[in-house]
């Protein structure tokens, strides 16, 4: 499994995503969101908005699949 972090602007804080739950990575208005396929950390919300930018989190998913964990 593949995991990426992100500083969660409605969870407050960093939160660690497993890329195998990302189904979309969207902009809405002036805000990045990850929607998952479950709820992430504490049972947090199915979209996530992160401070990041869209390029920057698109990037942070391909390079955690194609290095996996550890890398």
């Amino acid at each position: 499994m593949a995991f990426i972090t992100a500083t969660s602007t409605n969870l407050g804080g960093q939160v660690t995503i497993n890329v195998n739950h990302i189904v979309a990575v969207v902009v809405i208005g002036s805000n990045t969101v990850i929607q998952t396929t479950v709820p992430e950390a504490t049972g947090g919300p199915y979209g996530i908005y992160v401070a990041e930018s869209y390029s920057d989190i698109v990037g942070r998913i391909a390079t955690a699949e194609a290095y996996g964990p550890g890398e």
